[in-house]
This record gives structure tokens, sequence and C-alpha cells, in this order.
């Protein structure tokens, strides 16, 4: 058996699980919570936490800066805030380059069918 042979029936053995994928039509919500469906999802779900955590942290610590007495307070509450609110806002890039790759995955998954389909065609017409 050839690698041809090998890819077209791995392919046609998973293309039931992969046309319920492909049928979706994900919105937002569908698409974050599709990053906690494969081997990373106790990494998601830190990063989701931290996210939450940071971002908390954020608004508290914008809270500080607006009250704070002193010019000293300000400044190390500003600190605060902006450092929090850049690792929120990276946590956050990560899981949208997670959720991109998801769609990606999915996406060469489709063109594979599509090339599956089309060598079967190709095969029975010739």
């Amino acid at each position: 058996m050839n690698i041809d042979e090998r890819i077209k029936r791995e392919l046609e053995s998973t293309a039931a699980e992969i046309d319920r994928i492909i049928i979706q039509d994900d919105g937002l919500f569908e698409k974050l919570t599709g990053i906690f469906e494969g081997s990373h999802r106790f990494l998601e779900a830190v990063a989701v936490f931290y996210t939450f955590v940071f971002a908390v942290a954020a608004f508290i610590s914008a809270y500080f800066f607006y009250t704070a007495g002193g010019l000293e307070q300000q400044l190390f509450w500003g600190v605060v805030f902006l450092t929090t609110l850049l690792v929120s806002a990276t946590i956050k890039l990560w899981t949208f380059m997670q959720m991109n790759k998801v769609s990606t995955l999915r996406e060469i998954k489709r063109v594979e069918l599509a090339i599956a389909n089309l060598e079967a065609r190709l095969a029975i017409q010739g």
C-alpha cells in the first residue's frame, strides 16, 4: 500500500467527523470554546483564567491610580496598571492566535477532503 492509499483511507475514516466540524458556521463564542478541544486545553484554561485575573488587576490599579494622593503613588499605580494591561493583552493575543490555528487546521482538513474527492472522481473517470 502506497502513501496515497493510506492517506485516502485515513481521510475516509475521519470524513464524518470532519464534515460535522466543517459544516458548523462558528461565531466568536464557538471559536473560543473550540480551543478547549485540543491537547492544550489545560493550558488554554489557565490562560483564560490569568487573562481575567490580570484584567481585574488592571481595573483595580486604575482605580487606585485615580484615587492616589501623591505623585509617587500615582506613578506606582500607573506602572502597575500599564504592566497588568499589557500582560492581559498579550495573553488575549495568544488565545486569539490559538483560535486562528484551530480555524486554519479546519481549512486544511477541508482542502484535504476536496483533494481526496477529486482524486476519487478522477480515478472513476480515468
